[in-house]
């Protein structure tokens, strides 16, 4: 893993491994995009309250 199997000019392999991280990066925001909201979650009885309401004590 220390060095990639490519036959690729080094600039080409950096410029791939970069397009690679972007990629994973747009993929990863639109599936958290996708994912149901809280109140969904709670409709439907996964969640039993709003982890994101405050604290109670």
């Amino acid at each position: 893993n220390i060095l990639p199997d490519s036959n690729a000019a080094p600039a080409i392999q950096s410029q791939r491994k970069e397009l690679e991280k972007h990629m994973r990066a747009d993929s990863l925001e639109q599936k958290l995009l996708q994912r149901p909201k809280a109140a969904e979650l709670m409709k439907e009885g996964i969640l039993d309250e709003d982890p994101t309401s405050p604290v109670k004590e």
